[in-house]
């Protein structure tokens, strides 16, 4: 059964158009069409190997589309010198959380500056003022001042979690891209860790895209469901339409 899409809206922080993603000329996903205003959540679901991490490492700029056209924060995607315009206007935390073993809470979340200070800034680790006080705004703002010296290794799964998001948000980026952000969480912390992104999105009015598994989890706290399956997308969703739910479901287990 095919579902009905979301209009599309008019102001735009990722369009895309007819687009293929893949690798090696080998294409994953086919025909994508999504176009994303600003300040709203999105969630793009489907089972394992269907193509998830491969729209979010696209979105990020991580690889080439094969085919079609990608602009994202009004910025087309289709050569390095656009790349680089998009440098600090997008948020990523990848499945593995990237964070550094060796380094501290605080010294994690401040690598999310890196790109913004000069090639002599870099090389002898002097880091702004200003850097660091925007640091210690959103220790708080994600309760985790507390942790500031504590070693990376030693704290909790949802810890980790919301260290990553300090990193990725640290510059107040127009668009915030997680993949399988909730994996391995407890429900508790599930909802502790949505609800303060759902807070900093509501505060800056961040566009924020979940790659997710987990329906329930979509349906609970992004605006617009996308489920991608077999190369292509399904369906998308307001997520408070209910009827939907149990008919994805069957749609991505069969």
């Amino acid at each position: 059964m095919e579902l009905n899409k979301v209009e599309k809206p008019n102001k735009l922080i990722v369009d895309i158009n007819n687009l293929n993603i893949g690798y090696n000329n080998q294409t994953i996903l086919s025909n994508i069409n999504l176009q994303i205003p600003q300040g709203q959540c999105w969630a793009i679901i489907g089972p394992s190997g269907s193509g998830k991490t491969t729209l979010f490492k696209t979105i990020n700029t991580l690889i080439k589309p094969l085919k079609g056209s990608l602009k994202l924060i009004d910025i087309p995607v289709d050569s390095k010198k656009s790349i680089s315009r998009l440098k600090g206007k997008i948020g990523y935390i990848p499945q593995n959380l990237g964070l550094i073993s060796n380094l501290n809470v605080k010294e994690n979340i401040l690598t999310g500056s890196l790109g913004r200070l000069s090639i002599f800034q870099s090389i002898f680790g002097i880091i702004p003022e200003d850097e660091i006080i925007n640091t210690s705004k959103i220790m708080k703002q994600l309760k985790i001042d507390h942790l500031a010296n504590k070693d990376i290794r030693l704290i909790s799964g949802g810890e980790k979690r919301r260290v990553a998001i300090a990193r990725s948000l640290l510059h107040n980026p127009p668009l915030l891209v997680a993949d399988e952000l909730l994996s391995e969480l407890d429900p508790l912390t599930v909802k502790l860790v949505m609800n303060q992104v759902k807070s900093l999105q509501n505060k800056s009015n961040t566009t924020i895209i979940l790659i997710e598994h987990n329906i329930e989890v979509a349906a609970k706290y992004a605006d617009v469901i996308v489920v991608i399956n077999e190369g292509k997308i399904l369906s998308q969703f307001f997520s408070t339409d209910t009827s939907k739910i149990n008919e994805i479901k069957e749609l991505i287990t069969t």
